[in-house]
């Protein structure tokens, strides 16, 4: 995490305005990941420092390991598993779907936690599945990616899956029109 500001910049540490925690799944989808940490990058800092002030995340993993992305880069975890940590925001980050179809217990019940603390989850691509299992879609509209759309419906007919189709795409909508086909959804 960059937390050194530049000699003078700032006199004292600042409280970052937003703390997002990023719960990477493995064989997670990088460019989902990628877009989302880059606008928050972009809101972190002045003068494209890269520096995590008005903004900070930390990247953790299910066993504190490194995971692999489903185009194979390795990433290593920022900070160790703490879903009670006090987060703004919490990121599912899914991806292939035999990791996201049946997760663990002990994570449906950490996000069921996360939402009865009133914490905002976010999922990217498959993380959609862990809200789904959790139950905590139920009676929700939900964003999903088109490549799961007949599995989600297989598992969850009761709920309500969108699909998001773009027809019209100029250069400079490029990173806003991806960051809205993420699998974002505030419950």
């Amino acid at each position: 995490m960059f937390t050194h500001a530049a000699p003078g910049a700032l006199d004292h540490p600042l409280k970052p305005d937003l703390r997002v925690g990023f719960l990477l799944i493995n064989h997670f989808t990088l460019i989902s990941v990628a877009g989302l940490v880059e606008s928050l990058r972009f809101a972190a800092d002045e003068s494209f420092s890269s520096r995590q002030i008005f903004c900070q995340w930390e990247w953790m993993t299910c066993d504190n390991q490194p995971v692999i992305a489903s185009c194979g880069l390795q990433v290593t975890p920022t900070a160790p598993l703490d879903l009670d940590a006090h987060w703004d925001y919490i990121v599912l980050a899914g991806g292939l779907l035999e990791e996201t179809r049946n997760p663990p217990g002990w994570l449906l019940e950490a996000v069921c936690q996360l939402h009865a603390r009133k914490i905002p989850i976010i999922t990217l691509c498959s993380g959609s599945f862990i809200l789904g299992n959790a139950g905590l879609l139920n009676g929700r509209q939900c964003a999903i990616h088109f490549t799961t759309r007949d599995e989600f419906r297989q598992r969850f007919p009761w709920l309500y899956p969108l699909l998001i189709k773009v027809t019209l795409m100029t250069e400079a909508s490029l990173p806003a029109q991806a960051e809205r086909q993420l699998t974002w959804r505030q419950i």
